[in-house]
Protein backbone atom coordinates (compact mmCIF):
# COMPACT_ATOMS: atom_id res chain seq x y z
CA UNK A 1 0.00 0.00 0.00
CA UNK A 2 1.31 3.39 -0.96
CA UNK A 3 1.82 5.44 2.18
CA UNK A 4 -0.01 9.14 2.42
CA UNK A 5 2.69 10.65 3.96
CA UNK A 6 4.44 13.47 2.23
CA UNK A 7 7.73 13.40 0.51
CA UNK A 8 10.42 13.97 2.90
CA UNK A 9 13.26 16.95 1.37
CA UNK A 10 15.78 13.51 0.27
CA UNK A 11 12.51 12.10 -1.53
CA UNK A 12 11.82 15.32 -3.57
CA UNK A 13 15.71 15.39 -4.49
CA UNK A 14 15.45 12.20 -5.91
CA UNK A 15 12.25 12.73 -7.79
CA UNK A 16 14.43 16.33 -8.72
CA UNK A 17 17.17 14.66 -9.72
CA UNK A 18 15.63 12.12 -12.40
CA UNK A 19 13.15 14.94 -13.82
CA UNK A 20 16.49 17.06 -14.78
CA UNK A 21 18.63 13.71 -15.64
CA UNK A 22 18.90 13.15 -19.37
CA UNK A 23 16.71 10.09 -18.17
CA UNK A 24 13.92 11.80 -18.49
CA UNK A 25 12.18 12.85 -21.65
CA UNK A 26 12.82 16.69 -22.65
CA UNK A 27 9.51 17.37 -22.06
CA UNK A 28 9.24 16.42 -18.51
CA UNK A 29 7.47 18.26 -15.59
CA UNK A 30 9.96 19.80 -12.64
CA UNK A 31 8.74 19.65 -9.41
CA UNK A 32 6.96 22.93 -9.06
CA UNK A 33 4.75 21.83 -12.48
CA UNK A 34 4.58 18.22 -11.11
CA UNK A 35 2.76 19.42 -7.48
CA UNK A 36 0.31 21.62 -9.65
CA UNK A 37 -0.46 19.05 -11.67
CA UNK A 38 -1.09 16.48 -9.19
CA UNK A 39 -3.35 18.91 -7.37
CA UNK A 40 -5.21 19.17 -10.36
CA UNK A 41 -5.75 15.61 -11.20
CA UNK A 42 -6.83 14.79 -7.52
CA UNK A 43 -9.42 18.00 -7.49
CA UNK A 44 -11.07 17.07 -10.59
CA UNK A 45 -14.49 16.45 -11.69
CA UNK A 46 -13.63 13.18 -13.39
CA UNK A 47 -11.22 10.51 -11.96
CA UNK A 48 -8.08 9.42 -14.11
CA UNK A 49 -6.20 6.67 -12.96
CA UNK A 50 -2.55 6.52 -12.17
CA UNK A 51 -2.15 4.84 -15.41
CA UNK A 52 -3.22 7.71 -17.49
CA UNK A 53 -1.90 10.71 -15.59
CA UNK A 54 1.13 9.14 -15.13
CA UNK A 55 2.57 9.47 -18.83
CA UNK A 56 2.04 12.78 -19.02
CA UNK A 57 4.73 13.26 -16.00
CA UNK A 58 7.02 12.44 -18.43
CA UNK A 59 5.94 13.64 -21.75
CA UNK A 60 3.66 17.07 -21.18
CA UNK A 61 3.23 17.69 -25.33
CA UNK A 62 1.80 14.18 -26.29
CA UNK A 63 2.11 11.83 -23.39
CA UNK A 64 4.25 9.01 -25.12
CA UNK A 65 7.70 9.96 -24.35
CA UNK A 66 8.81 7.35 -21.79
CA UNK A 67 11.16 7.61 -19.45
CA UNK A 68 14.48 6.02 -20.00
CA UNK A 69 14.99 4.24 -16.39
CA UNK A 70 18.06 3.07 -15.87
CA UNK A 71 16.87 0.00 -13.86
CA UNK A 72 13.65 -1.89 -12.97
CA UNK A 73 14.47 -0.60 -9.41
CA UNK A 74 14.83 3.00 -10.72
CA UNK A 75 11.30 2.64 -12.31
CA UNK A 76 9.49 1.60 -9.15
CA UNK A 77 11.10 4.16 -7.24
CA UNK A 78 10.33 7.02 -8.87
CA UNK A 79 6.63 5.47 -9.59
CA UNK A 80 6.00 5.28 -6.11
CA UNK A 81 7.47 8.76 -5.16
CA UNK A 82 5.16 10.10 -7.88
CA UNK A 83 1.78 8.04 -6.78
CA UNK A 84 2.85 8.33 -2.90
CA UNK A 85 2.58 12.68 -3.65
CA UNK A 86 -1.20 11.77 -5.49
CA UNK A 87 -1.86 10.18 -2.51
CA UNK A 88 -0.44 12.75 0.06
CA UNK A 89 -2.28 15.45 -2.26
CA UNK A 90 -5.55 13.56 -2.31
CA UNK A 91 -5.71 12.59 1.26
CA UNK A 92 -4.39 15.89 2.77
CA UNK A 93 -7.25 18.10 0.58
CA UNK A 94 -10.05 15.20 1.47
CA UNK A 95 -9.11 15.15 5.34
CA UNK A 96 -7.58 18.07 6.10
CA UNK A 97 -7.55 20.80 3.53
CA UNK A 98 -6.67 23.40 5.97
CA UNK A 99 -3.58 22.12 5.57
CA UNK A 100 -2.95 22.45 1.77
CA UNK A 101 -0.11 24.84 0.51
CA UNK A 102 1.30 24.11 -2.85
CA UNK A 103 5.16 23.25 -3.58
CA UNK A 104 6.31 26.91 -4.90
CA UNK A 105 9.83 28.27 -4.96
CA UNK A 106 11.19 31.73 -4.96
CA UNK A 107 13.34 34.15 -6.36
CA UNK A 108 14.85 37.39 -5.30
CA UNK A 109 14.04 40.61 -7.02
CA UNK A 110 14.04 44.17 -6.17
CA UNK A 111 15.63 43.73 -2.84
CA UNK A 112 12.71 40.82 -1.51
CA UNK A 113 11.62 37.27 -2.05
CA UNK A 114 9.10 36.00 -4.59
CA UNK A 115 6.88 33.21 -4.69
CA UNK A 116 7.81 32.07 -8.57
CA UNK A 117 4.16 30.26 -9.70
CA UNK A 118 3.92 30.16 -13.26
CA UNK A 119 5.42 26.38 -13.44
CA UNK A 120 3.02 25.31 -10.73
CA UNK A 121 0.18 26.68 -13.25
CA UNK A 122 1.26 25.52 -16.15
CA UNK A 123 0.92 21.58 -13.83
CA UNK A 124 -2.92 22.69 -12.68
CA UNK A 125 -3.81 23.75 -16.22
CA UNK A 126 -2.19 20.29 -17.59
CA UNK A 127 -4.28 18.61 -14.72
CA UNK A 128 -7.26 20.69 -16.07
CA UNK A 129 -6.21 20.01 -20.11
CA UNK A 130 -6.98 16.42 -19.42
CA UNK A 131 -10.64 16.54 -19.21
CA UNK A 132 -11.40 20.27 -20.61
CA UNK A 133 -15.15 19.45 -21.12
CA UNK A 134 -15.61 18.59 -17.15
CA UNK A 135 -13.89 21.55 -15.70
CA UNK A 136 -16.02 24.25 -18.39
CA UNK A 137 -18.99 24.50 -16.44
CA UNK A 138 -16.62 25.43 -13.42
CA UNK A 139 -14.86 27.43 -15.70
CA UNK A 140 -17.62 29.17 -17.07
CA UNK A 141 -19.66 29.52 -13.66
CA UNK A 142 -16.47 30.69 -11.62
CA UNK A 143 -14.01 32.35 -13.74
CA UNK A 144 -12.19 34.30 -11.12
CA UNK A 145 -11.22 31.10 -9.23
CA UNK A 146 -9.23 30.37 -12.46
CA UNK A 147 -8.02 33.78 -13.41
CA UNK A 148 -4.68 33.16 -11.86
CA UNK A 149 -4.21 29.58 -13.06
CA UNK A 150 -4.79 30.30 -16.71
CA UNK A 151 -3.23 33.33 -17.01
CA UNK A 152 0.12 32.52 -15.30
CA UNK A 153 -0.28 28.74 -16.82
CA UNK A 154 -0.83 29.55 -20.14
CA UNK A 155 1.02 30.19 -23.64
CA UNK A 156 2.81 33.49 -24.26
CA UNK A 157 2.44 34.47 -19.88
CA UNK A 158 5.70 36.13 -19.35
CA UNK A 159 8.36 34.33 -17.14
CA UNK A 160 8.26 34.64 -13.77
CA UNK A 161 5.74 37.12 -13.20
CA UNK A 162 3.04 38.88 -15.50
CA UNK A 163 2.56 42.01 -12.94
CA UNK A 164 4.90 45.03 -13.10
CA UNK A 165 3.78 45.24 -9.38
CA UNK A 166 5.64 42.93 -7.69
CA UNK A 167 2.44 43.45 -4.33
CA UNK A 168 0.05 42.11 -7.18
CA UNK A 169 2.04 38.82 -7.90
CA UNK A 170 2.65 38.23 -4.14
CA UNK A 171 -1.04 38.29 -3.86
CA UNK A 172 -1.73 36.19 -7.22
CA UNK A 173 0.59 33.72 -5.51
CA UNK A 174 -0.47 34.04 -1.69
CA UNK A 175 -4.35 33.31 -2.45
CA UNK A 176 -3.49 30.02 -4.52
CA UNK A 177 -3.71 27.61 -1.28
CA UNK A 178 -7.72 29.28 -1.18
CA UNK A 179 -8.39 28.42 -4.65
CA UNK A 180 -7.48 25.19 -4.64
CA UNK A 181 -9.47 24.42 -1.65
CA UNK A 182 -12.54 25.92 -3.13
CA UNK A 183 -12.26 24.34 -6.40
CA UNK A 184 -11.27 20.88 -4.92
CA UNK A 185 -14.45 21.19 -2.60
CA UNK A 186 -16.63 21.99 -5.06
CA UNK A 187 -15.83 18.70 -7.29
CA UNK A 188 -15.57 16.89 -4.15
CA UNK A 189 -19.38 17.49 -3.40
CA UNK A 190 -20.18 16.46 -7.21
CA UNK A 191 -18.10 13.78 -7.01
CA UNK A 192 -19.61 12.25 -3.76
CA UNK A 193 -23.56 13.21 -5.68
CA UNK A 194 -22.44 10.82 -8.57
CA UNK A 195 -20.91 8.54 -6.86
CA UNK A 196 -24.29 8.03 -4.68
CA UNK A 197 -26.74 8.20 -8.09
CA UNK A 198 -23.70 5.88 -9.83
CA UNK A 199 -22.94 8.25 -12.26
CA UNK A 200 -19.05 8.83 -11.51
CA UNK A 201 -16.77 8.77 -14.76
CA UNK A 202 -13.21 7.68 -14.98
CA UNK A 203 -12.25 9.60 -17.92
CA UNK A 204 -8.86 8.95 -20.70
CA UNK A 205 -6.88 12.13 -21.14
CA UNK A 206 -7.39 13.55 -24.84
CA UNK A 207 -5.68 16.97 -25.07
CA UNK A 208 -2.39 16.52 -26.55
CA UNK A 209 -0.80 20.07 -25.11
CA UNK A 210 -1.57 21.45 -21.91
CA UNK A 211 -1.40 25.34 -22.76
CA UNK A 212 -3.04 27.38 -24.66
CA UNK A 213 -2.39 30.73 -27.46
CA UNK A 214 -4.00 33.73 -26.82
CA UNK A 215 -5.32 33.33 -29.97
CA UNK A 216 -6.94 30.11 -29.58
CA UNK A 217 -10.65 29.54 -28.20
CA UNK A 218 -10.80 29.82 -24.37
CA UNK A 219 -10.98 26.45 -22.86
CA UNK A 220 -13.72 27.72 -20.43
CA UNK A 221 -15.79 27.39 -23.48
CA UNK A 222 -17.28 30.77 -23.75
CA UNK A 223 -16.36 30.78 -27.84
CA UNK A 224 -14.15 33.77 -26.87
CA UNK A 225 -10.48 33.99 -27.94
CA UNK A 226 -8.40 32.99 -24.83
CA UNK A 227 -6.69 37.22 -24.80
CA UNK A 228 -10.13 38.69 -24.91
CA UNK A 229 -11.41 36.12 -21.90
CA UNK A 230 -9.05 34.69 -19.69
CA UNK A 231 -6.85 35.91 -20.62
CA UNK A 232 -7.55 39.24 -20.06
CA UNK A 233 -8.43 38.32 -16.18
Amino acid sequence: MISTAPLTDAQWAQLDDFLSSDAAPENSMDCAMLDGYLTAVVSAPNLHMPSEWLRWVSDTKNGTDEPGFTSQEQATLITRLLVQHYQHLNHTLMETPELYQPRLYERQAEGRSITVIDEWCEGYYAGIAMDVSGWSPLLMAQPMWFATILLYGTEDAPPMSVHDDLDAHQASANGLAATVRTIHAFWLEQRVAQHANGTLQVVRPVRSTPKVGRNEPCPCGSGKKFKHCHGNA
